[in-house]
């Protein structure tokens, strides 16, 4: 087993190594690694639906998806991920939990009493510190979980707060659970840093013949060369999402209530529809919706959407509230 720990908190990176990892060594590896705040959608979701899109927006937070299944998660400096890359061999039978078993011993060996949860999540005291997902390529399999150290709860609560219902298509859905960090059941708390470093002393004991790892050059650029051309587009982050519809009634300010319906494919918008609930009036600004069709359902091609109808009609609307009203 080899062990190898990110030097960097760019998510971006960090995710892309995970690919890199899994898909070009050969050996079987464990690979630990902290972000700073972002939030991770697994590969078959629909990552609006995941997400409070307006308070990621205000703290500047990315949403980064990944090459796995499962659900949302919160990452920042108070989280620490753990990936296992081992060989399968027969894939068609796995047993996810045994690969969750070193993280389990990691945890007794700092004085800890954690189990799994009916989800193979791991609890203490009944509270989720530990979420998971897996991803086989050719034989290969990755198995990787977030542990709560000591993240922002509040953030953590906040980015994944989302309105059920605006959303109508087969997207994975998140499963929602109680949170804890894993410092306060710790009668002596360390850093972020010195959890990190003692989990990885835990995780070698268990694995003896182990030995460590570093990244090349080349293996670190390569890795950036994937993060830039993937990682971070929003093609990958949002375009990706499986397809969906939306219908939204929404407030523009001197033009009233306007019911909005559209589809989404590919992360672009399809055959939209805006009716005005009311008689329109000669003093009335309707913008031109119309304009939206073939548009990517992102944030900033709808905020400039409404900048320019505000500027043609002199319209009244709040062009932020009604940028987020059609996300």
């Amino acid at each position: 087993m080899i062990l190898l720990s990110s030097e960097t908190l760019d998510p971006f990176f960090n995710l892309a190594a995970e690919e890199y990892l899994l898909k070009n060594v050969q050996e079987e590896l464990f690979f630990l690694y902290r972000n700073t705040p972002c939030v991770i959608v697994g590969k078959h979701q629909n990552a609006l639906a995941e997400v409070n899109i307006a308070y990621l927006l205000q703290h500047g937070i990315p949403v980064i998806r990944r090459i796995s299944g499962g659900g949302a998660v919160y990452h920042d400096e108070g989280n620490v991920n753990y990936s296992f890359h081992l060989n399968a061999g027969d894939t068609s039978n796995l047993n996810f939990r045994k690969f969750k078993e070193p993280v389990v011993y990691a945890l007794k060996q700092l004085g800890l009493n954690p189990e799994f949860s009916t989800r193979n999540d791991i609890l203490l005291s009944g509270l989720k510190i530990s979420g998971s997902a897996e991803h086989v390529s050719h034989k290969r399999v990755i198995s990787h979980g977030t542990l709560l150290y000591n993240a922002n709860l509040e953030h953590l609560s906040q980015t994944l707060r989302v309105k059920e219902g605006l959303y109508a298509g087969k997207a994975v859905k998140s499963v929602k659970s109680k949170v804890s960090n894993i410092s306060s059941f710790l009668d002596q708390m360390k850093t972020n840093e010195g959890f990190f470093e003692a989990l990885l002393g835990a995780i070698q004991s268990f694995f003896p013949d182990s030995e460590r790892m570093v990244l090349s050059g080349d293996e670190k650029a390569k890795i950036r060369v994937l993060a830039e051309e993937k990682y971070k587009t929003w093609e990958w982050n949002f375009g990706y999402s499986p397809d969906y519809k939306v219908s939204r009634d929404i407030n523009v300010r001197g033009c009233g209530q306007v019911k909005i319906d559209f589809a989404v494919s590919r992360g672009v918008i399809k055959s939209l529809e805006a009716t005005l609930m009311h008689d329109l009036t000669d003093d009335m600004k309707f913008p031109d919706f119309s304009q939206l069709n073939g548009q990517h359902h992102r944030f900033e091609n709808i905020r400039d959407f409404f900048v320019n109808e505000k500027n043609r009609l002199s319209g009244l609307w709040d062009v932020e509230a009604s940028a987020l009203s059609l996300m």
